[in-house]
């Protein structure tokens, strides 16, 4: 993807090449996984492909984060926090149920997976992520920390 960027000119349209090939590239896992749901073969094949889609996801948004100038942390407390979403995906899970597209061991382990990623999720949020430093830059705004001469302009 980098070298596409890099290839292609300043407000120039992408060559059709490139987006053919990354949208042959996508067809292609949703063949492998439709295949997986329609063959049952979800023990080791579908669990390393959620595995994947988990890691993918967390990458995907470090990387957009790092591109808009985020810090490395806060883009990682970001991809944790977007990838902890269990109940949309155990709502998901239960629609596969009803529409027969999965049988029980599959929910079971796709059940598992979540729990899995939100139990892992949630202690390194803690580790990487401070609620407090948005409003670190605010505590010497004050009166008391203005210069002497300083202009006390009234904002409403």
């Amino acid at each position: 993807m980098h070298w596409i960027v890099q290839s292609t000119l300043e407000e120039q349209p992408v060559e059709q090449i490139y987006v053919i090939s990354i949208l042959l590239g996508v067809f292609e896992w949703l063949l492998t996984f439709h295949q997986c749901l329609v063959n049952g073969i979800f023990c080791n094949r579908c669990f390393y492909m959620a595995l994947v889609g988990y890691l993918t996801r967390i990458f995907a948004i470090v990387l957009v984060g790092r591109l808009f100038k985020m810090t490395f942390r806060d883009s990682l407390a970001l991809a944790l926090i977007m990838s902890k979403r269990g109940q949309v995906e155990l709502i998901l899970f239960v629609h596969w149920m009803d529409f027969k597209m999965i049988e029980q061991p599959h929910f079971s382990m796709f059940v598992l997976l979540t729990v899995v990623v939100a139990a892992i999720a949630t202690p390194k949020i803690n580790l990487v992520y401070d609620p407090t430093k948005p409003y670190m830059i605010d505590t010497r705004r004050n009166i008391q920390h203005t210069a002497i001469n300083a202009d006390c302009s009234l904002y409403l």
